[in-house]
Protein backbone atom coordinates (compact mmCIF):
# COMPACT_ATOMS: atom_id res chain seq x y z
CA UNK A 1 0.00 0.00 0.00
CA UNK A 2 1.17 3.45 -0.87
CA UNK A 3 2.41 5.67 2.41
CA UNK A 4 -0.02 8.68 1.65
CA UNK A 5 -0.83 12.26 3.21
CA UNK A 6 -0.87 11.80 6.75
CA UNK A 7 -0.44 14.59 9.17
CA UNK A 8 2.76 13.28 11.53
CA UNK A 9 0.28 10.55 12.27
CA UNK A 10 0.85 8.29 9.14
CA UNK A 11 -2.04 6.54 10.39
CA UNK A 12 -5.14 7.68 9.32
CA UNK A 13 -7.44 5.72 7.54
CA UNK A 14 -9.72 6.87 5.07
CA UNK A 15 -12.68 4.54 3.95
CA UNK A 16 -17.23 5.15 3.45
CA UNK A 17 -19.62 3.45 1.74
CA UNK A 18 -23.55 3.55 1.14
CA UNK A 19 -26.39 6.07 2.00
CA UNK A 20 -29.78 6.14 3.50
CA UNK A 21 -30.51 5.90 7.40
CA UNK A 22 -32.38 3.83 9.93
CA UNK A 23 -31.43 4.59 14.03
CA UNK A 24 -31.45 1.98 15.83
CA UNK A 25 -30.38 1.50 19.66
CA UNK A 26 -29.89 -1.85 21.18
CA UNK A 27 -28.57 -4.30 23.04
CA UNK A 28 -25.42 -6.04 21.31
CA UNK A 29 -25.72 -9.84 20.73
CA UNK A 30 -21.41 -11.14 21.19
CA UNK A 31 -20.71 -13.99 19.09
CA UNK A 32 -21.07 -17.54 20.85
CA UNK A 33 -16.94 -17.60 20.58
CA UNK A 34 -16.28 -13.80 22.56
CA UNK A 35 -17.87 -13.24 25.96
CA UNK A 36 -19.74 -10.56 26.88
CA UNK A 37 -18.16 -6.88 28.77
CA UNK A 38 -16.95 -8.64 31.66
CA UNK A 39 -14.16 -6.72 34.14
CA UNK A 40 -10.76 -8.33 33.66
CA UNK A 41 -10.43 -12.06 35.06
CA UNK A 42 -6.85 -11.42 36.33
CA UNK A 43 -8.06 -8.54 38.64
CA UNK A 44 -6.00 -8.77 42.08
CA UNK A 45 -8.15 -6.49 43.89
CA UNK A 46 -11.53 -7.40 45.93
CA UNK A 47 -14.15 -6.96 43.73
CA UNK A 48 -16.86 -3.87 44.27
CA UNK A 49 -20.06 -2.19 43.32
CA UNK A 50 -19.65 -1.47 39.45
CA UNK A 51 -21.25 2.43 39.40
CA UNK A 52 -23.42 3.07 36.35
CA UNK A 53 -21.92 3.70 33.46
CA UNK A 54 -21.66 7.52 32.29
CA UNK A 55 -22.92 8.20 28.39
CA UNK A 56 -19.83 10.36 26.93
CA UNK A 57 -20.72 14.04 26.92
CA UNK A 58 -19.93 14.40 23.36
CA UNK A 59 -21.64 13.96 20.33
CA UNK A 60 -20.61 11.26 17.51
CA UNK A 61 -20.50 12.20 13.71
CA UNK A 62 -20.68 9.05 11.25
CA UNK A 63 -20.28 9.21 7.30
CA UNK A 64 -21.40 5.95 5.46
CA UNK A 65 -21.48 6.49 1.65
CA UNK A 66 -22.83 9.35 0.61
CA UNK A 67 -24.74 10.08 4.20
CA UNK A 68 -23.52 12.23 7.30
CA UNK A 69 -25.20 11.08 10.20
CA UNK A 70 -24.88 12.95 13.63
CA UNK A 71 -25.80 10.91 16.71
CA UNK A 72 -27.05 11.85 20.55
CA UNK A 73 -23.81 10.85 22.59
CA UNK A 74 -25.69 9.91 25.45
CA UNK A 75 -28.09 8.02 23.62
CA UNK A 76 -27.58 6.93 20.21
CA UNK A 77 -30.26 8.97 18.77
CA UNK A 78 -29.72 10.20 15.30
CA UNK A 79 -30.13 14.12 15.43
CA UNK A 80 -29.99 14.72 11.99
CA UNK A 81 -28.33 13.63 8.11
CA UNK A 82 -27.07 15.22 5.46
CA UNK A 83 -27.17 13.65 2.26
CA UNK A 84 -24.01 14.32 0.46
CA UNK A 85 -25.05 12.06 -2.52
CA UNK A 86 -21.51 10.13 -2.79
CA UNK A 87 -18.61 8.77 -1.57
CA UNK A 88 -18.20 11.10 1.93
CA UNK A 89 -14.71 10.21 4.04
CA UNK A 90 -12.47 12.18 5.67
CA UNK A 91 -14.81 13.73 8.46
CA UNK A 92 -13.26 16.22 11.00
CA UNK A 93 -14.94 18.31 14.19
CA UNK A 94 -13.79 22.28 14.41
CA UNK A 95 -15.87 24.22 16.29
CA UNK A 96 -19.68 24.05 15.42
CA UNK A 97 -18.77 22.69 11.77
CA UNK A 98 -18.67 19.26 10.32
CA UNK A 99 -15.88 19.29 7.76
CA UNK A 100 -15.41 16.29 5.39
CA UNK A 101 -14.68 15.49 1.82
CA UNK A 102 -17.20 13.82 -0.44
CA UNK A 103 -17.61 12.68 -4.28
CA UNK A 104 -19.27 15.56 -6.18
CA UNK A 105 -20.17 13.17 -9.00
CA UNK A 106 -19.77 9.45 -9.04
CA UNK A 107 -16.45 9.37 -10.32
CA UNK A 108 -14.74 9.58 -7.00
CA UNK A 109 -11.47 11.72 -7.73
CA UNK A 110 -13.66 14.80 -8.82
CA UNK A 111 -14.33 15.50 -4.53
CA UNK A 112 -14.63 18.60 -2.70
CA UNK A 113 -14.68 19.98 0.82
CA UNK A 114 -17.90 20.71 2.68
CA UNK A 115 -18.85 22.42 6.03
CA UNK A 116 -22.11 21.37 8.18
CA UNK A 117 -23.60 23.09 10.94
CA UNK A 118 -22.73 20.61 13.68
CA UNK A 119 -26.39 21.48 15.09
CA UNK A 120 -28.44 21.50 12.82
CA UNK A 121 -26.82 19.43 9.61
CA UNK A 122 -27.48 22.57 7.44
CA UNK A 123 -25.15 22.74 4.50
CA UNK A 124 -22.56 25.71 5.35
CA UNK A 125 -20.56 25.44 2.43
CA UNK A 126 -19.25 23.55 -0.49
CA UNK A 127 -15.26 24.14 -1.78
CA UNK A 128 -15.08 24.01 -5.81
CA UNK A 129 -14.08 20.60 -7.09
CA UNK A 130 -10.59 20.07 -6.43
CA UNK A 131 -9.83 16.10 -7.88
CA UNK A 132 -9.35 13.69 -4.81
CA UNK A 133 -8.76 15.41 -2.00
CA UNK A 134 -6.87 14.30 0.85
CA UNK A 135 -8.02 14.59 4.61
CA UNK A 136 -8.29 17.92 5.68
CA UNK A 137 -5.60 19.19 8.80
CA UNK A 138 -7.52 22.20 10.24
CA UNK A 139 -5.34 24.55 12.36
CA UNK A 140 -6.82 27.87 13.65
CA UNK A 141 -10.07 28.14 11.98
CA UNK A 142 -8.09 27.16 8.18
CA UNK A 143 -8.34 23.77 6.55
CA UNK A 144 -5.23 22.83 4.87
CA UNK A 145 -5.54 19.97 2.35
CA UNK A 146 -4.25 18.12 -0.78
CA UNK A 147 -5.03 17.05 -3.86
CA UNK A 148 -3.71 14.50 -5.37
CA UNK A 149 -4.57 15.02 -8.79
CA UNK A 150 -6.86 18.07 -9.85
CA UNK A 151 -9.26 18.00 -12.90
CA UNK A 152 -8.79 19.16 -16.05
CA UNK A 153 -5.01 17.77 -16.02
CA UNK A 154 -4.28 20.41 -13.21
CA UNK A 155 -0.78 19.30 -11.16
CA UNK A 156 -0.90 18.61 -7.21
CA UNK A 157 -1.76 21.46 -4.75
CA UNK A 158 -1.87 22.14 -1.61
CA UNK A 159 -4.73 24.39 -0.70
CA UNK A 160 -5.66 26.82 2.28
CA UNK A 161 -9.51 27.21 3.28
CA UNK A 162 -11.12 29.43 5.46
CA UNK A 163 -13.58 26.87 7.64
CA UNK A 164 -15.97 29.46 8.44
CA UNK A 165 -17.34 30.27 4.42
CA UNK A 166 -15.43 28.17 2.40
CA UNK A 167 -13.37 30.78 0.82
CA UNK A 168 -10.00 29.54 -0.54
CA UNK A 169 -7.76 31.88 1.03
CA UNK A 170 -4.83 30.60 -1.18
CA UNK A 171 -3.62 27.79 -3.10
CA UNK A 172 -0.26 26.36 -4.72
CA UNK A 173 0.93 24.21 -7.39
CA UNK A 174 4.48 22.60 -7.52
CA UNK A 175 4.79 21.86 -3.51
CA UNK A 176 2.86 18.69 -3.10
CA UNK A 177 2.27 15.67 -3.89
CA UNK A 178 0.87 11.97 -3.60
CA UNK A 179 2.93 10.80 -0.25
CA UNK A 180 3.03 14.74 1.15
CA UNK A 181 2.60 15.56 4.50
CA UNK A 182 1.60 18.56 6.58
CA UNK A 183 2.44 20.64 9.80
CA UNK A 184 1.72 23.91 10.99
CA UNK A 185 3.40 26.39 12.52
CA UNK A 186 2.56 29.56 14.07
CA UNK A 187 3.43 31.86 10.98
CA UNK A 188 3.90 29.12 8.67
CA UNK A 189 2.65 26.07 6.50
CA UNK A 190 5.08 23.27 6.06
CA UNK A 191 4.49 20.70 3.45
CA UNK A 192 6.99 17.54 2.61
CA UNK A 193 6.98 15.99 -1.07
CA UNK A 194 8.67 13.33 -2.39
CA UNK A 195 10.06 12.61 -6.06
CA UNK A 196 10.15 9.21 -8.09
CA UNK A 197 9.75 5.72 -6.36
CA UNK A 198 6.71 3.87 -6.78
CA UNK A 199 5.19 0.99 -5.06
CA UNK A 200 8.37 -1.06 -4.44
CA UNK A 201 10.97 0.87 -5.30
CA UNK A 202 11.97 4.17 -2.81
CA UNK A 203 11.34 7.50 -3.37
CA UNK A 204 14.65 9.29 -4.96
CA UNK A 205 14.46 12.60 -3.87
CA UNK A 206 12.11 15.41 -2.65
CA UNK A 207 11.63 18.39 -0.36
CA UNK A 208 10.44 20.50 2.51
CA UNK A 209 8.56 24.16 1.44
CA UNK A 210 7.40 26.70 3.72
CA UNK A 211 4.38 28.52 3.47
CA UNK A 212 3.52 31.67 4.41
CA UNK A 213 -0.55 30.77 6.47
CA UNK A 214 -1.52 34.57 5.68
CA UNK A 215 -1.45 34.27 1.67
CA UNK A 216 0.76 30.72 0.56
CA UNK A 217 4.07 32.48 -0.30
CA UNK A 218 7.00 30.31 -0.08
CA UNK A 219 9.25 31.49 2.43
CA UNK A 220 12.26 28.72 2.05
CA UNK A 221 12.31 25.97 0.53
CA UNK A 222 14.99 22.67 1.51
CA UNK A 223 15.57 19.90 -1.47
CA UNK A 224 17.84 17.11 -2.01
CA UNK A 225 16.37 14.67 0.27
CA UNK A 226 12.73 12.79 0.26
CA UNK A 227 11.66 14.58 3.49
CA UNK A 228 8.83 13.34 5.56
CA UNK A 229 6.93 12.93 8.96
CA UNK A 230 7.25 17.11 9.05
CA UNK A 231 7.29 17.79 12.75
CA UNK A 232 6.84 21.98 14.17
CA UNK A 233 7.76 22.58 18.16
CA UNK A 234 9.29 26.32 19.59
CA UNK A 235 10.37 27.62 16.20
CA UNK A 236 12.20 24.36 14.74
CA UNK A 237 10.57 22.21 11.82
CA UNK A 238 11.73 18.92 11.83
CA UNK A 239 11.84 16.11 9.36
CA UNK A 240 12.77 12.19 8.25
CA UNK A 241 14.00 11.41 5.51
CA UNK A 242 12.27 8.24 3.62
CA UNK A 243 13.08 5.00 6.10
CA UNK A 244 13.76 3.12 2.68
CA UNK A 245 16.99 4.48 2.36
CA UNK A 246 20.60 4.06 3.02
CA UNK A 247 21.24 7.60 4.55
CA UNK A 248 18.11 7.48 7.50
CA UNK A 249 18.20 10.87 8.69
CA UNK A 250 16.74 13.36 11.13
CA UNK A 251 16.70 16.80 10.26
CA UNK A 252 16.17 20.02 11.82
CA UNK A 253 16.04 23.67 10.44
CA UNK A 254 15.20 27.37 11.57
CA UNK A 255 11.06 27.30 10.81
CA UNK A 256 11.37 30.97 9.56
CA UNK A 257 14.80 30.78 7.28
CA UNK A 258 14.91 27.51 6.51
CA UNK A 259 18.96 27.31 7.97
CA UNK A 260 19.85 23.96 8.66
CA UNK A 261 20.29 23.57 12.45
CA UNK A 262 21.58 19.92 12.85
CA UNK A 263 20.75 16.65 11.79
CA UNK A 264 21.44 12.90 13.00
CA UNK A 265 21.71 9.50 11.57
CA UNK A 266 18.61 7.41 12.46
CA UNK A 267 19.29 3.45 13.56
CA UNK A 268 21.04 1.66 10.86
CA UNK A 269 18.30 -1.14 11.71
CA UNK A 270 15.69 0.49 10.12
CA UNK A 271 17.06 0.60 7.04
CA UNK A 272 14.82 -1.36 4.71
CA UNK A 273 11.78 -1.48 6.42
CA UNK A 274 8.50 0.66 6.78
CA UNK A 275 7.95 3.41 9.62
CA UNK A 276 4.30 3.07 10.09
CA UNK A 277 3.78 6.13 12.49
CA UNK A 278 6.05 8.66 13.60
CA UNK A 279 4.42 11.33 16.46
CA UNK A 280 5.88 13.68 19.39
CA UNK A 281 5.20 13.45 22.60
CA UNK A 282 7.20 16.71 24.64
CA UNK A 283 10.97 17.06 23.47
CA UNK A 284 10.72 13.15 22.06
CA UNK A 285 9.55 12.05 18.67
CA UNK A 286 8.71 7.89 18.70
CA UNK A 287 8.99 6.40 15.32
CA UNK A 288 7.47 3.12 14.81
CA UNK A 289 8.32 0.52 12.28
CA UNK A 290 7.84 -3.34 11.58
CA UNK A 291 11.32 -3.75 13.15
CA UNK A 292 11.79 -1.36 15.98
CA UNK A 293 10.26 1.14 18.00
CA UNK A 294 12.83 4.34 18.56
CA UNK A 295 12.77 7.14 20.72
CA UNK A 296 15.02 10.50 19.26
CA UNK A 297 15.26 13.11 22.08
CA UNK A 298 15.12 16.96 20.28
CA UNK A 299 17.46 17.87 23.47
CA UNK A 300 20.38 16.06 22.90
CA UNK A 301 19.93 15.18 18.60
CA UNK A 302 20.43 11.59 19.25
CA UNK A 303 18.71 8.08 19.65
CA UNK A 304 17.97 8.03 23.07
CA UNK A 305 16.80 4.27 22.78
CA UNK A 306 15.59 1.15 20.31
CA UNK A 307 13.05 -1.48 21.25
CA UNK A 308 13.63 -4.56 19.34
CA UNK A 309 9.69 -5.12 18.38
CA UNK A 310 8.07 -2.87 15.37
CA UNK A 311 4.21 -2.77 14.34
CA UNK A 312 2.47 -5.31 12.52
CA UNK A 313 2.25 -3.95 8.83
CA UNK A 314 -1.54 -5.07 9.15
CA UNK A 315 -2.55 -2.64 12.43
CA UNK A 316 -4.42 0.16 11.22
CA UNK A 317 -3.91 3.34 11.95
CA UNK A 318 -1.90 4.68 14.59
CA UNK A 319 0.11 1.43 15.97
CA UNK A 320 1.57 2.91 18.83
CA UNK A 321 0.54 5.36 21.43
CA UNK A 322 1.65 7.54 24.35
CA UNK A 323 -0.35 6.98 27.44
CA UNK A 324 0.33 7.73 31.16
CA UNK A 325 4.60 7.37 30.28
CA UNK A 326 4.15 3.72 28.55
CA UNK A 327 3.72 3.45 24.42
CA UNK A 328 1.68 0.95 23.97
CA UNK A 329 2.10 -1.00 20.82
CA UNK A 330 0.02 -2.95 19.18
CA UNK A 331 0.82 -6.40 17.23
CA UNK A 332 -1.41 -8.84 15.85
CA UNK A 333 0.04 -11.23 18.32
CA UNK A 334 -0.80 -8.96 21.32
CA UNK A 335 0.06 -5.22 23.11
CA UNK A 336 2.99 -4.56 24.29
CA UNK A 337 3.55 -1.94 27.11
CA UNK A 338 6.73 -0.14 26.71
CA UNK A 339 8.80 2.77 29.00
CA UNK A 340 8.88 6.13 26.68
CA UNK A 341 11.46 6.76 29.16
CA UNK A 342 13.74 3.73 29.26
CA UNK A 343 12.98 2.09 26.01
CA UNK A 344 12.27 -1.16 28.26
CA UNK A 345 9.59 -3.83 28.47
CA UNK A 346 6.97 -2.99 30.92
CA UNK A 347 4.63 -5.40 30.22
CA UNK A 348 3.14 -7.77 27.53
CA UNK A 349 -0.07 -9.15 26.80
CA UNK A 350 -0.59 -11.90 23.90
CA UNK A 351 -3.16 -12.64 21.89
CA UNK A 352 -3.74 -16.44 20.31
CA UNK A 353 -4.48 -16.08 16.54
CA UNK A 354 -7.88 -16.32 16.23
CA UNK A 355 -8.12 -13.01 18.04
CA UNK A 356 -5.16 -11.12 16.23
CA UNK A 357 -5.56 -7.39 17.15
CA UNK A 358 -5.14 -5.11 14.59
CA UNK A 359 -7.02 -1.62 15.97
CA UNK A 360 -6.34 0.40 18.85
CA UNK A 361 -6.82 3.93 20.27
CA UNK A 362 -5.58 5.14 23.79
CA UNK A 363 -7.39 7.67 26.64
CA UNK A 364 -7.04 8.46 30.31
CA UNK A 365 -5.20 5.55 31.39
CA UNK A 366 -6.01 2.47 28.79
CA UNK A 367 -4.92 1.33 25.77
CA UNK A 368 -7.67 -0.46 23.31
CA UNK A 369 -7.27 -3.27 21.10
CA UNK A 370 -9.78 -4.83 18.81
CA UNK A 371 -9.10 -7.79 16.99
CA UNK A 372 -11.31 -10.41 14.59
CA UNK A 373 -12.65 -13.93 15.84
CA UNK A 374 -14.55 -16.26 14.44
CA UNK A 375 -18.10 -14.64 13.65
CA UNK A 376 -17.16 -11.28 15.17
CA UNK A 377 -14.71 -9.15 16.89
CA UNK A 378 -13.44 -8.50 20.24
CA UNK A 379 -12.69 -5.52 21.81
CA UNK A 380 -10.17 -5.29 24.66
CA UNK A 381 -8.85 -2.62 27.60
CA UNK A 382 -5.65 -2.49 29.01
CA UNK A 383 -4.40 -0.69 32.15
CA UNK A 384 -1.60 1.51 30.31
CA UNK A 385 0.38 0.89 33.43
CA UNK A 386 0.45 -2.19 33.76
CA UNK A 387 -1.05 -4.30 31.08
CA UNK A 388 -3.58 -5.37 33.30
CA UNK A 389 -6.58 -6.69 31.63
CA UNK A 390 -9.50 -4.14 33.00
CA UNK A 391 -12.54 -5.35 30.46
CA UNK A 392 -13.20 -7.52 27.33
CA UNK A 393 -16.42 -7.19 24.83
CA UNK A 394 -17.79 -9.37 22.04
CA UNK A 395 -19.43 -7.70 18.93
CA UNK A 396 -21.02 -9.66 16.03
CA UNK A 397 -19.11 -8.07 13.22
CA UNK A 398 -15.69 -7.30 12.20
CA UNK A 399 -13.84 -4.35 13.69
CA UNK A 400 -12.35 -1.72 11.70
CA UNK A 401 -11.81 1.25 13.77
CA UNK A 402 -11.89 2.89 17.19
CA UNK A 403 -11.90 6.52 18.74
CA UNK A 404 -11.93 6.93 22.80
CA UNK A 405 -12.60 9.54 24.99
CA UNK A 406 -12.65 9.67 28.82
CA UNK A 407 -15.78 8.15 28.87
CA UNK A 408 -16.85 5.75 25.80
CA UNK A 409 -15.02 3.72 23.32
CA UNK A 410 -16.33 4.28 19.68
CA UNK A 411 -15.71 0.95 17.66
CA UNK A 412 -16.89 0.84 13.66
CA UNK A 413 -17.46 -2.52 13.13
CA UNK A 414 -18.62 -3.99 9.27
CA UNK A 415 -19.92 -6.82 7.36
CA UNK A 416 -17.84 -7.67 3.58
CA UNK A 417 -21.37 -7.56 2.39
CA UNK A 418 -24.16 -6.71 4.35
CA UNK A 419 -23.46 -3.79 7.28
CA UNK A 420 -22.00 -1.01 9.20
CA UNK A 421 -22.33 -0.47 12.83
CA UNK A 422 -21.15 2.02 15.60
CA UNK A 423 -21.03 0.28 18.64
CA UNK A 424 -20.56 2.35 22.03
CA UNK A 425 -18.97 1.26 25.09
CA UNK A 426 -18.55 2.21 28.81
CA UNK A 427 -14.80 3.00 28.83
CA UNK A 428 -15.14 1.95 32.91
CA UNK A 429 -16.37 -1.75 32.17
CA UNK A 430 -17.16 -2.33 28.42
CA UNK A 431 -20.96 -2.11 28.92
CA UNK A 432 -22.67 -0.80 25.70
CA UNK A 433 -24.44 2.12 25.81
CA UNK A 434 -25.70 2.65 22.49
CA UNK A 435 -25.68 1.43 18.92
CA UNK A 436 -26.54 2.67 15.82
CA UNK A 437 -26.61 0.89 12.45
CA UNK A 438 -27.24 2.40 9.20
CA UNK A 439 -29.84 0.60 6.51
CA UNK A 440 -27.76 -0.44 3.32
CA UNK A 441 -25.21 -2.30 2.43
CA UNK A 442 -22.17 -1.46 3.28
CA UNK A 443 -19.52 -2.63 5.62
CA UNK A 444 -17.22 0.78 6.32
CA UNK A 445 -17.40 4.21 7.04
CA UNK A 446 -15.85 7.46 8.48
CA UNK A 447 -16.15 8.23 12.20
CA UNK A 448 -15.39 11.62 14.28
CA UNK A 449 -16.29 12.92 18.00
CA UNK A 450 -17.06 16.07 19.20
Amino acid sequence: MKRAMTVCVLVMVLVSLAVSACASSTSSRPPTTAPTATHAPTATHAPTATPTPVPPPVNAYLGVGGTVYALDGRTGARLWTYDAHNLVGNLEVSGNSVIFTASTTNNSRDSALYALDATTGALRWQGPKVGLLGPPLVVSGVAYATSLTLVNGAPDTLFAVDVSNGKVLWQRTGVAGERSEIAVGDTAVYITQQQGGSDVLPPSDGSITALSRADGTQIWQATGHPYRAPFFLNGVVYALTDWVQTDERFYAFDAHSGSPLWNTPLDTTHQNTTLHYAFLTGQTVYLAGDAAISALDLTSHAVAWRFPAGCASEVLGACAGYESGILCVYRLDGVLGVNATTGTQAWSVSHAPGSQLHVDTHAAGSCYAAGNITGGSQVFAFDARTGAQRWTHGLTDESKSMLATEDAVYVLTGVICCATRLTVLSASDGTQLWQFAPSGAVNSGSLAIG
